[in-house]
């Protein structure tokens, strides 16, 4: 199929630490049922996928991250061509769950998925 990957919130009710007054998401994908993979929307304008535990469940496509498919997909980039390429690859080099630069060495999980998104 052409949107094999399952995309949905694993923050919920059952997730360690939920607290339903606190606004955090935990996005994940993977390909049919495959190992679980950390992600961020592209664009957070856009609908985030659904709840782990929703009965509708949202199906996306893997695309190449290059500067033209992040020039395309890109709602008003500040930047653009290798420029934004290089940015974005930046921020998922340094960001959670990598933290190649440990800079966000001290936050807990919800905390440093919501400063990199």
């Amino acid at each position: 199929p052409d949107y094999p990957w399952y995309g949905y919130d694993a923050y919920g009710k059952g997730y360690p630490g939920y607290d339903i007054s606190k606004y955090y998401h935990d996005l994940r994908v993977n390909l049919n049922g495959s190992q679980v993979y950390q992600v961020y929307c592209f664009n957070i304008q856009k609908i985030f996928p659904y709840n782990v535990k929703s009965v509708t469940q949202k199906w996306f496509k893997k695309v190449e991250g290059n500067s033209d498919t992040f020039g395309l997909y890109a709602m008003n980039p500040r930047v653009q061509g290798e420029e934004l390429s290089q940015k974005l690859r930046s921020v998922m080099y340094n960001a959670y769950p990598k933290n190649a630069n440990n800079i966000m060495d001290g936050l807990d999980t919800l905390n440093a998925i919501k400063v990199t998104q």
